[in-house]
């Protein structure tokens, strides 16, 4: 029986194993990566958790409060706690947050709307992601005693 490797160099028949090898292995990354980045979009919905964690932050703002206002055209919410006011609003494709009229911290980026309503005690936060994905959270308000 012949053998297939020579001392010699490469055989024609070395070279198209090879070949087919590493077509072989090239195909199965292609697809690995489709598969990472399908599995990404569908598993990891970053939009969601984002909305999640801007809930979360939001809450503390909203409890022993003096005075709240809901700001011209539901854009944002003005209120009180002791002696520092607050403005959280939606600017540009983001939600943030003023202390004292002051700067500005994101709270939640990659929205096309958002509005706030002030209905009594119970504040409602609706935001549209560029995606498209639709969220609202209901909020009830506590206020400080005088």
């Amino acid at each position: 029986m012949r053998k297939l490797l020579t001392s010699n160099g490469y055989t024609f028949v070395d070279a198209l194993v090879q070949i087919m090898l590493f077509l072989l292995f090239s195909n199965m990354i292609f697809f690995y990566f489709e598969w990472l980045i399908d599995s990404e979009r569908y598993l990891m919905h970053t939009e969601e958790m984002e909305f999640e964690l801007f809930s979360l932050e939001i809450l503390p703002y909203l409890v022993n409060l003096q005075h709240v206002e809901e700001q011209t055209n539901s854009v944002g919410i003005r209120f009180r706690q002791s002696e520092e006011e607050f403005d959280i609003e939606f600017t540009g494709n983001l939600i943030r947050k003023q202390k004292n009229r002051l700067g500005h911290e994101p709270m939640l980026l990659h929205i096309t709307k958002s509005q706030f309503q002030l209905n009594g005690t119970k504040l409602k936060i609706a935001v549209e992601f560029e995606s498209g994905l639709k969220k609202e959270r209901v909020y009830e308000l506590s206020f400080a005693e005088e």
